[in-house]
């Protein structure tokens, strides 16, 4: 596993961005919220296995098989105002089953909001442009989230195994 940050502008088109925001609205009442801190929430909706986006998940997925790992799980996220997250390391949500997240990433559907940047303990600070990706190892990098000034600010979130995981 390489212990890198890539920033990769151009990743998804904005045609699509806008198919995955428009596939939020349209599907809100499936969406689940997630505290994260400070009396916010976030709301997310998770598409591992919605058909529509298995191309999208294809792609991504040969992407990272440098890394030699592969799509857990993928959310799209809607971040409203003065929603943030402190630095932290991502940690598997599928314990159960012992498969153990490797890798994650961010991909910004949108850039017309104020805050809301990606930043790690080093120092990094991530500008959200729109159809950009970021991916990094978020077992050992911290990161997190500033605060959306005024949103909505809407990501697609992934989760990565390792390829000999089922």
């Amino acid at each position: 596993m390489k212990n890198k940050i890539e920033i990769v502008d151009d990743f998804l088109s904005i045609k699509l961005c806008n198919k995955l925001i428009n596939y939020f609205e349209s599907n809100f009442s499936k969406a689940e919220s997630h505290s994260v801190g400070f009396n916010k929430y976030i709301m997310d909706i998770n598409i591992t296995n919605v058909k529509d986006f298995n191309y999208l998940i294809k792609i991504i997925n040969k992407h990272v098989l440098n890394q030699r790992c592969k799509i857990d799980w993928i959310k799209l996220v809607k971040w409203t105002d003065d929603c943030r997250q402190p630095l932290h390391l991502d940690q598997s949500k599928k314990n159960y089953n012992k498969i153990k997240t490797i890798y994650s990433s961010i991909m910004y559907l949108n850039n017309n909001y104020l805050g809301g940047q990606t930043f790690f303990e080093d120092g990094l600070i991530v500008r959200p442009i729109k159809g950009r990706a970021l991916f990094f190892n978020g077992m050992y990098y911290k990161h997190g989230v500033m605060p959306v000034k005024k949103g909505p600010r809407y990501t697609l979130a992934a989760w990565y195994k390792n390829i000999k995981d089922k």
